[in-house]
């Protein structure tokens, strides 16, 4: 039974996708932080290009409280010269004088690529993230995998999951609904897969978890090596120890590198 499409969109980060024989330029407009606030300010941002006719292939906004606001917005530039471009960063400067907008314009050296070269870092609930691309995952995993390290996979999963649930924790406190709502968002935005936990049992300790689209063992899939994950269960285990108080084993019970729709892990204390 093959697994379903997931019920979502794919997101990208930091770029837009691939255009190919287009030259994209991005437009970074800061302002000030209360700009955020202002009813229809995005509108306003981008009346200007509107107006040229020029397309947006895609745009982001961000604030950093008590600082600033801004939005960066990629068009493409094919099609408009060097002044055509200065005339409408003058336009839109003018339109956002009440904002105190700052606006800065970078065309790519890359053509079909858009580039932001003014944000950085990338951060995620307040913490600096970075973006790991499935090839560079799959390398590890493959890896370990093919010389029979799969333990220090589990490790490192076992001390990503205990910080996980410390930063969750910040946020969310010990409300047990709001940490596991926001541990399946995490995963799901991290790019691991789509995760739901579906049974709870407190008395007990043990938890049921539903993993689609489970990256490590779609590439364990991929290498027809049906040993299920390590990497994952070991997210698992150190955040649900983190939870609990208790040392957590996650017991993988179905795994689609073996054939299953999705993976299933129980979770329960070790075994003394």
């Amino acid at each position: 039974m093959e697994a379903k499409t997931p019920d979502t969109l794919p997101r990208e980060l930091m770029t837009i996708p691939l255009y190919r024989y287009k030259k994209l330029t991005t437009i970074h407009v800061r302002l000030k932080p209360e700009a955020a606030e202002i009813p229809g300010i995005l509108g306003k941002v981008i009346q200007p290009i509107s107006r040229r006719g020029v397309t947006i292939m895609g745009i982001y906004t961000s604030t950093i409280p008590e600082q600033y606001s801004y939005i960066t917005i990629f068009i493409d530039s094919t099609k408009l010269k060097d002044e055509d471009l200065n005339s409408l960063i003058c336009e839109m400067e003018i339109g956002g004088r009440e904002f105190n907008a700052e606006i800065k314009l970078y065309t790519s050296p890359v053509e079909g690529v858009a580039i932001d070269p003014y944000s950085f870092p990338i951060t995620a609930m307040g913490s600096r993230a970075i973006i790991l691309m499935q090839h560079s995952l799959e390398g590890l995993i493959k890896g370990l995998t093919r010389i029979g390290a799969e333990i220090i996979l589990n490790m490192v999963g076992r001390e990503i999951g205990k910080t996980g649930f410390e930063a969750h924790e910040r946020i969310a406190g010990r409300n047990l609904e709001k940490l596991l709502k926001l541990s399946e968002a995490r995963f799901m935005m991290s790019g691991f897969g789509i995760m739901k936990v579906e049974e709870i049992d407190i008395e007990a300790c043990e938890f049921t978890v539903k993993i689609e689209h489970c990256i490590e063992c779609e590439i364990l899939e991929g290498m027809k090596r049906p040993s299920g994950s390590q990497f994952i269960k070991g997210i698992l285990e150190g955040w649900f120890t983190e939870l609990t108080g208790v040392d957590m084993v996650a017991y993988e019970e179905q795994c689609i590198s073996r054939g299953d729709p999705y993976c299933q892990f129980k979770i329960k204390p070790r075994p003394i």
